[in-house]
């Protein structure tokens, strides 16, 4: 023992085994078993009577055992418990994704991993289709029908477009927005020499049925009524579309709704006459609510349903659309219905454009199986006049529209089903091609389905200015909805169409100055919808950029840059919301108007003439309310003088005395200057910094505005800047009252995302 050490003190020997027990080293499962320590109390008196057991202090001293059970029924690892088939096996029998696929597990252990999912929340994945199955046509319909969603259905050309375009959700469908490969540049040039082509079967078809004169009852308290009556004696045969712009019952001149194109179906007898209405799906159910108003206000006999989807609809235009349809159209001489209609179709052949043709004349034809022709061979384009004799015939036909041409299958149900399930599959027309003894011939008309109904409509744009001629104008080409829809269009593509999307085909309206629905429509709900849907997604772009990498809107003074907000500028929005204004719209009214612009008229004098137009075509009729136009606007189309180009929700300024006076003199001598070295952003030699600074590098006040662009950019029709937007009346009214001595007057524009105003001449359009 060390010095200074203390010895250990022996235990007390008379302690016994009272004493502490030694410390027993636990494995590691055995640390990890918990235990109960339970303090034990002696029996007092051994010889009295047997305790009383209390049910609840025993389940409570109890209780760690119980729950020690269940964990342990819990945590087991075979027949019971939440652990899987797949976590009992050895880890050299695991394999991956046995979780949800069965067929991983050893055979003895499947059935037990089946009931577990079963019982449990978990349900069994569905074993993937192979190939080879998913491509038969059953699985391909049904894959179809699974997809297509009430909230985003498919087109029946949607695995075309998806494969070519970029795909976008607009108002319940899928649409094709874009194509991928190429610009807007190629669409107008096809819509210039060519032709181009749109599905447009997105638009519903809304079937009225009733007597004549209790549909034209109904449709007259919904219409404009300075458009031509949906009952006039032109549209009764069924030979021609009329167009018309739908108001809530008793609500004209406001509550619009959306324009319309209608046509009555020809061959039905007057008291169960047919009347389709086409409106754009944004305003479809509106409609539908509107025109059933109408009807339960009139208490008379007129059912009202819903074509969804039941029909497809194509737009051609370009000068060489007839041809095509010449070309890919065989027509079924069999057809006893449509005799008249395919000779006149025959003497057709010759046709140029569709421009060339009565507006809006409507013809029914029965054709042949477009897969027996597929693909269609163009012939080259004509290059001498057709003889003496055709040009005559031509000429009464255009000059003397025949009718009965319209008579047609296409509304019955049994029509446009037949071609669907009594058609041969591709398959089977194969290999009647493989065994004709030239290959590469054509089949026989026999070999293919059963004839198909369709409806060709010359499509004459209303609102479409002077200039726009077959840009716009073309055929609208009716078939029924399914695989017949989904051949037509191949054999368009292939006879040389250009398919475009609906970005395309609102570039095409921009560029021939025709409104565009709902986009140029702010006097409709539809509208409001859009613009809202448009400005959340844009202000959520510009928003996840940093500050210094995105445009400050606040420094140009731009309160809705994302947004055309016209109720703002009569004081009608709502917290900022865009809402509806009042438009004038129709060819009468807005010729009103634009004649008394022109002329100098105040406000109260163009009303009094719109209240006199409106009489004179339906007299009798009531306005609701005074008729007013001084918080009304009118569609422009604007064209800017010299350089610039004015962005989508750019901002329409009145031009001042002061500012008239400048750009008159700033832009005078433009012709004699090197365009190519003038720079428009230094002022002219006979003017000052000072005068240009002020002028130029100054925003309007807010209450210079008078108007939004709704679409700009630079049109390549006319070569310069160009626009569509809405111009409050009274701001027009005045800047012609503003005119200098040499009577000139434009509007100043400068885009959401600049500094500059530039002046732009106005064109009012319908």
């Amino acid at each position: 023992m060390e010095k200074g050490g203390k010895k250990r003190p022996a235990p007390d020997s008379g302690a016994g085994n009272s004493g502490t027990p030694k410390k027993e080293f636990l494995n590691a499962k055995q640390r990890r078993v918990a235990k109960q320590v339970m303090d034990v109390q002696p029996v007092k008196n051994p010889d009295g009577p047997a305790r009383i057991v209390k049910v609840e202090e025993f389940v409570e001293a109890r209780q760690y055992e119980i729950k020690a059970m269940e964990s342990a029924l819990t945590n087991a690892t075979e027949f019971t418990g939440n652990m899987r088939v797949f976590q009992t096996l050895p880890r050299h029998m695991r394999r991956r994704a046995a979780s949800y696929n069965v067929k991983r597990l050893p055979q003895k252990y499947r059935q037990r991993a089946i009931d577990q999912m079963s019982n449990g929340k978990e349900k069994p994945q569905p074993i993937k289709m192979s190939r080879r199955a998913k491509r038969r046509p059953g699985a391909i319909f049904e894959m179809f029908q699974k997809r297509s969603k009430e909230d985003k259905r498919w087109l029946d050309t949607h695995l075309w477009h998806a494969k070519r375009m970029h795909m976008g959700q607009k108002w319940g469908f899928v649409l094709g927005l874009h194509p991928n490969g190429k610009s807007t540049r190629a669409s107008f040039r096809a819509s210039q020499h060519a032709a181009i082509v749109h599905d447009a079967s997105y638009y519903v078809c809304l079937e009225v049925k009733g007597s004549e004169s209790s549909i034209s009852t109904v449709m007259g308290l919904i219409v404009d009524p300075t458009c031509i009556s949906v009952g006039a004696k032109r549209f009764l045969a069924g030979d021609r579309q009329g167009s018309t712009f739908i108001h809530k019952l008793g609500e004209f001149p406001n509550g619009a709704v959306a324009p319309a194109s209608f046509f009555w179906i020809a061959g039905c007898p007057e008291t169960e006459r047919i009347l389709w209405l086409w409106v754009h799906p944004s305003a479809s159910s509106e409609v539908l609510q509107v025109v059933q108003s109408a009807v339960n206000a009139c208490k008379l006999s007129v059912s009202v349903k819903s074509r969804k989807s039941e029909l497809s609809r194509f737009e051609l235009t370009g000068p060489r659309s007839h041809a095509i349809l010449q070309e890919v159209l065989k027509i079924n001489e069999n057809c006893s219905l449509s005799t008249d209609a395919h000779k006149t179709w025959s003497l057709l052949d010759s046709l140029r454009t569709p421009a060339a043709l009565p507006a809006g004349v409507v013809m029914g034809l029965s054709i042949h199986d477009p897969r027996l022709t597929f693909p269609p061979k163009m012939k080259p384009r004509a290059t001498s006049l057709p003889s003496q004799h055709v040009q005559s015939e031509l000429h009464k036909i255009l000059v003397q529209w025949p009718k009965s041409l319209a008579n047609t299958t296409l509304h019955l149900e049994e029509s446009r089903a037949a071609y669907l399930h009594m058609s041969p599959s591709e398959h089977e027309l194969n290999k009647k091609r493989s065994e004709t003894l030239v290959p590469g011939s054509r089949l026989p008309a026999n070999a293919g389905g059963p004839p198909v109904p369709i409806l060709l409509v010359q499509r004459n744009t209303p609102g479409s200015t002077d200039k726009s001629g077959e840009f716009v104008n073309g055929w609208d080409v009716i078939v029924p909805a399914g695989t017949a829809a989904v051949c037509l269009w191949k054999s368009f593509v292939f006879a040389g169409a250009h398919a475009i999307g609906l970005n395309d085909r609102r570039r095409i309206c921009f560029e021939t100055g025709v409104a565009s629905f709902p986009e140029d429509y702010p006097e409709t709900l539809a509208h409001v919808s859009w613009a809202k849907e448009e400005r959340d997604s844009k202000s959520a772009e510009w928003s996840r950029k940093p500050p210094a990498k995105r445009v400050n809107y606040e420094k140009l003074g731009v309160v809705d840059p994302f947004v055309s907000n016209y109720a703002r500028i009569v004081g009608g929005a709502v917290d900022g919301e865009p809402s509806q204004v009042q438009v004038i719209h129709g060819t009468k009214l807005v010729g009103v108007v634009k004649q008394g612009v022109s002329a100098g008229l105040s406000l109260d004098d163009m009303a009094r003439s719109c209240v006199e137009a409106i009489k004179s075509v339906r007299p009798g009729f009531s306005i609701a309310g005074d008729f007013s136009l001084e918080k009304s606007f009118v569609r422009c189309r604007l064209t800017m003088v010299g350089r610039g180009m004015a962005d989508e929700h750019g901002i329409i300024y009145q031009a001042s005395a002061e500012q008239i006076g400048f750009w008159t003199e700033f832009l005078k001598d433009t012709k004699e200057r090197e365009v190519d070295d003038f720079d428009w952003l230094k002022p002219p030699l006979d003017s000052s910094d000072e005068a240009m600074e002020a002028v130029l590098d100054r925003f309007p006040a807010k209450e210079q505005i008078i108007g939004y662009v709704g679409f700009g950019g630079f049109s390549m029709a006319d070569g310069n800047g160009s626009a569509l937007g809405c111009c409050l009346l009274k701001g027009l009214v005045e800047t012609k009252a503003l005119a200098n001595d040499k009577g000139k007057y434009f509007v100043l524009v400068r885009g959401p995302r600049g500094r500059v105003c530039r002046p732009a001449h106005f064109e009012i359009l319908h």
